[in-house]
């Protein structure tokens, strides 16, 4: 019996198996562009009742004053961390000044000149100052605030210990570094699917963004594309080999000077634990992060609970079937992403059979648990319009179509959630608890 049949019928045998599968950690990062009612960039500062935002543990600013960053408490379910960010959410609404919003794409609206001058000037991070400067210097800040979700995942330990048990192995650290790997892998093999999946950035606002050709034509994720928020061609960074080598390759690309730090290193995933990432090789990985995922336009909080769904679910496939990658189907399969990245928003996936026939029997495994995000994904495959990319493109194909379209969302919004005055006491209450006052 093979590794691979011996982990299918582990699940299929043992409904503790499933159990744990379904219970590790996630945690949510979600970075939104604060914008005035005319749709430009707000310069308000950062609101006062965050506290410190150095310290803070979920309320924070990033790349801009007017970029706030919100990171959820760990959950122990999807559903708990997405509820969390709902709350943060709520949050940070609450403190908007009278004239803002949360803009909801993940590319910025229109920076006007003077706009770009406050970017390069005004930055209260001290403690940040140097990278800022560094990053201004080699990207721009209009392509500094792109912006977008973040989803960690950390796999129970317990599911980890069971799978290391079946597989022989003598070190638990290693088995352990080599099952995320693994899964990084297999998000950077399926980038082309993701992005179809997800991407919704499928027009660029700004012709001062260096980084992306003035002429650019629709795409599905620019964000992911080759001049999005990635990094240059010649930070030869990859997933192929094995963890040591990946970080080997962040190590030298930090020594030549072709990155600042390993914060810069903008890949599909990143690998987290205690310490560096020299540290993880004798810590161990505790989780990753996975970071391809665009602002979901059509969710108030920028990422739907359905698309959580599907990420959990295609983690679930990765390890029942322990799919793993050789280095050229990483390198063909990294192509096949750029292409999709910059497709037709109405252009079909090409998927394989195989992975729809594999994805049905992890969802039989479960017993139907995954019913749901399965003919999620299943739709989209088979009808492009029902992409993210694809009802923004039905909504309007226009730049300033989508620009006005987007700045209406982040008001309506705003006027929705300053009509609740029922929940005003529920926000208040959040608001001292997340600030903790």
């Amino acid at each position: 019996m093979t590794t691979n049949t011996k982990i299918i019928k582990a699940f299929r045998d043992n409904v503790e198996w499933r159990n744990l599968l379904l219970a590790g950690n996630f945690g949510l990062e979600m970075e939104v562009n604060r914008i005035q009612r005319n749709g430009e960039l707000s310069a308000q500062p950062y609101p006062r009742l965050f506290g410190d935002r150095r310290k803070h543990p979920f309320l924070k600013s990033d790349y801009s004053e007017g970029m706030i960053e919100l990171v959820t408490p760990v959950g122990k379910s999807i559903k708990e961390a997405y509820d969390e960010l709902r709350y943060l959410t709520y949050v940070l609404r609450h403190e908007l000044y009278d004239n803002e919003g949360l803009w909801p794409l993940s590319l910025p609206p229109r920076v006007k000149e003077n706009d770009v001058e406050w970017l390069d000037t005004f930055f209260e991070k001290n403690w940040e100052q140097r990278y800022h400067n560094y990053l201004i210097q080699r990207y721009g800040s209009v392509h500094g605030i792109i912006s977008g979700p973040h989803i960690n995942l950390a796999v129970n330990q317990q599911l980890i210990e069971r799978l290391f048990e079946l597989s022989g192995e003598q070190d638990l650290k290693q088995f352990t570094n080599n099952f995320y790997y693994r899964i990084g892998q297999g998000f950077e093999a399926n980038r082309g699917l993701l992005i179809y999946l997800f991407g919704a950035s499928p027009i660029n606002f700004n012709d001062s963004d260096q980084n992306i050709p003035k002429d650019l034509k629709l795409g599905r994720s620019i964000r992911n594309s080759q001049y999005g928020y990635v990094n240059t061609n010649e930070v030869a960074i990859d997933y192929a080999g094995d963890f040591n080598e990946h970080v080997d390759k962040i190590r030298t690309a930090v020594t030549q000077g072709k990155i600042f730090a390993p914060s810069e290193f903008y890949g599909t995933v990143r690998f987290k634990g205690h310490g560096s990432y020299e540290d993880l090789r004798d810590n161990g990985i505790e989780y990753l992060e996975l970071r391809i995922i665009d602002t979901n336009p059509f969710d108030e909080n920028g990422i739907a609970l359905a698309d959580l769904n599907i990420i959990q679910f295609l983690v679930a496939w990765m390890i029942v079937f322990n799919k793993s990658y050789t280095d050229n189907e990483l390198v063909e399969r990294r192509k096949i992403a750029n292409q999709v990245a910059l497709s037709d928003p109405f252009e079909l996936f090409d998927f394989e059979e195989q992975f729809i026939d594999e994805l049905k029997q992890v969802n039989q495994i479960f017993g139907g648990y995954f019913t749901k995000p399965m003919l999620l994904i299943l739709e989209r495959l088979k009808d492009a319009k029902k992409t993210p990319a694809g009802q923004l493109m039905q909504i309007t194909k226009t730049k300033i179509g989508l620009h006005d379209w987007a700045r209406q969302v982040a008001l309506n919004r705003q006027q929705a959630f300053r009509n609740r005055r029922q929940d005003a006491l529920t926000y208040e209450k959040m608001a001292r608890l997340l600030t903790g006052e």
